[in-house]
């Protein structure tokens, strides 16, 4: 063969090379929030938070090539352009000083997959979620008296993130069912638990107590997906007007709760005012999950309520000897 031949061969190869790399859209380049647009098919999916989450859908020439891709999902930070795999090892890297918040996806994500994981509660993705509270100081309270306690307890993140949360629970419209309306509440109650166990996780000091926030939320977890199975399958029965307000039971032990905290001396020790805080959240949930198995009538939902007096009763007791030992 001529040289002419061999130069002809090397040029050609390098042009389908190139078509080849063209086609594939950015992602043999530095993916960047300029290049990862639309037409080589990224999409932002969660616009205006911290944390931007790319999907990448492959833009083949057919639906039908299109289906032997996989999706993919990208991040970018407010600090930088480029795009990374969505990965927990690659959103701790873009935050090294975070520490709190590494604590916080190691406590609440065990894949990368579960990175995706949408909080219909506080409408945010889960991810910004954690970033939010990590980013929550001690030095944002400091601005308050300290010897302010009614101030103290309106700038306490806990009792803000309880506050919330039980405004919605206050606000939910009761079917008259107590089976029904007792998995709802229960659901929104663990939820808050939940989001005080992340800021303990993100802001507390002690390893044992973070620990425990770290299992509360993982059995909460639990109970919330068994408690909303419940409701996907059961159908409420149709109710009388007269026996709409007949049980109040539920809204009486959320009262309780809410009137203990407010009385509540916050101290700004993030510790002591999570233990504090969390024993008569918890106790509440056992008066209503008691309340269950007085006037509710499904056995499998009595069952869940039964679980819930067990683990709460044996999580306070846990919470008031680490109590003890930071005093």
């Amino acid at each position: 063969m001529t040289k002419s031949y061999f130069n002809f061969l090397f040029l050609l190869t390098s042009s389908i090379i190139l078509i080849i790399q063209g086609c594939s859209g950015t992602q043999k380049g530095i993916l960047t929030t300029k290049t990862a647009t639309v037409n080589n098919g990224y999409s932002v999916i969660n616009p205006g938070e911290s944390i931007l989450i790319y999907k990448y859908n492959h833009t083949g020439h057919s639906a039908k090539d299109v289906d032997k891709y996989a999706t993919k999902y990208y991040f970018s930070t407010a600090s930088s352009d480029n795009l990374k795999d969505l990965t927990k090892e690659n959103i701790k890297n873009a935050y090294p000083a975070n520490h709190p918040f590494h604590d916080a996806l190691d406590a609440n994500f065990t894949k990368d997959e579960e990175l995706i994981v949408y909080d219909d509660f506080h409408k945010i993705f889960k991810l910004n979620r954690l970033l939010q509270n990590s980013n929550m100081s001690v030095s944002e309270k400091s601005h308050s008296d300290p010897m302010n306690h009614d101030n103290m307890k309106m700038d306490n993140n806990l009792m803000a993130s309880m506050k919330g949360s039980m405004d919605k629970m206050h606000a939910m419209k009761m079917s008259g069912d107590f089976d029904h309306d007792f998995a709802h509440m229960m659901i929104m109650h663990h939820m808050s638990g939940i989001e005080m166990s992340e800021l303990q996780i993100a802001k507390g000091r002690d390893d044992k107590l973070k620990s425990l926030a770290t299992f509360m939320i993982a059995s909460q977890k639990k109970e919330i997906d068994q408690l909303q199975s419940f409701i996907n399958n059961y159908k409420v029965p149709e109710i009388k007007m007269n026996d709409m307000s007949k049980h109040h039971e539920l809204g009486e032990g959320m009262k309780t709760m809410m009137d203990k905290m407010k009385n509540m001396k916050m101290t700004g020790n993030q510790d002591q005012d999570f233990i504090k805080m969390m024993i008569p959240h918890h106790e509440c949930a056992i008066t209503m999950a008691e309340d269950e198995l007085t006037h509710g009538k499904q056995t499998d939902l009595k069952k869940i309520a039964e679980n819930i007096i067990t683990d709460q009763k044996s999580e306070i007791a846990n919470m008031k000897v680490l109590l003890s030992n930071l005093n």
